[in-house]
């Protein structure tokens, strides 16, 4: 028989043993506890990274795809709350009605249990003009019934009668303003309350005296005012027409003698 020849590998061999069989790629790092360190790390960081991309598409999901997709929809922003002053109260200024086209519906001040001042406000406001006409014996200052009817559509510009349950109440006369023309103060009386019973002189003239005046306790609504225009405290004295002086007449011829 011949001799047998022993082959030896020429592949090198890891230093020290490391390696075991051929094939091995090295120990299982996760049987250290540094590997399984590096495991529970590693899938924190895939969890959280999982998490966050799934919380961004939530956020942008429109309600109505979330609601097909079977999410939960998130409001962009909460609802407003309501303001204090509108919780639980109602409007204690109605919408007025309008007819269109200008007109204007009077509205059943008496059933809404308006006073006069208010409904006087209240047309006012839309151009018409309201007159109080104080009918009653007592203090009330109810609205009764207004000229035209409730209900009744006018023109912007007219004029409406407020009929009171009660007497006119008082109302102070203010001090004469000074440069101010009586045609524009009487504007600013009748605002207040007052009525104009005439002028004295020019109302483009600056108002010097009004009549009552504020000293007055007795003034009210409704009451007239008399404006004196102009410097008319002394007016220029009126001249008294000169009289010719008595003529003397002629003597009379006296007779010729012998006649």
């Amino acid at each position: 028989m011949g001799h047998t020849r022993r082959v030896t590998s020429t592949m090198p061999q890891p230093p020290n043993g490391q390696y075991g069989q051929v094939g091995d790629t090295g120990p299982e790092q996760s049987g250290t506890p540094a590997g399984r360190v590096f495991a529970y790390i590693a899938g924190f960081v895939a969890l959280v990274a999982i998490g966050a991309t799934l919380g961004w598409t939530l956020t942008n999901v429109r309600p109505s795809s979330a609601s097909a997709a079977g999410l939960p929809t998130v409001s962009d922003s909460a609802s407003p709350a309501p303001s204090p002053s509108t919780r639980g109260h109602a409007s204690s200024s109605p919408s007025t009605p309008s007819a269109g086209n200008g007109q204007f519906v009077i509205p059943d001040y008496a059933a809404r249990g308006w006073t006069f001042i208010q409904a006087r406000n209240d047309l006012r406001s839309n151009g018409i003009q309201g007159d109080p006409v104080f009918v009653g014996s007592g203090n009330s200052e109810a609205v009764d019934r207004t000229s035209p009817a409730a209900g009744r559509a006018i023109s912007r510009g007219a004029s409406v009668k407020i009929y009171v349950n009660g007497i006119a109440p008082a109302l102070a006369v203010p001090p004469v303003p000074p440069n101010t023309a009586c045609q524009d103060y009487a504007h600013q009386l009748v605002n207040m309350g007052f009525k104009i019973g005439g002028y004295h002189g020019k109302r483009t003239d600056a108002v010097t005296a009004e009549s009552p005046d504020q000293n007055d306790p007795n003034t009210h609504w409704n009451s007239l005012i008399m404006l004196t225009c102009g410097n008319h405290d002394n007016p220029p004295p009126t001249q008294t027409p000169t009289t010719p002086p008595p003529t003397t007449p002629p003597p009379s011829p006296s007779p010729s003698p012998g006649r």
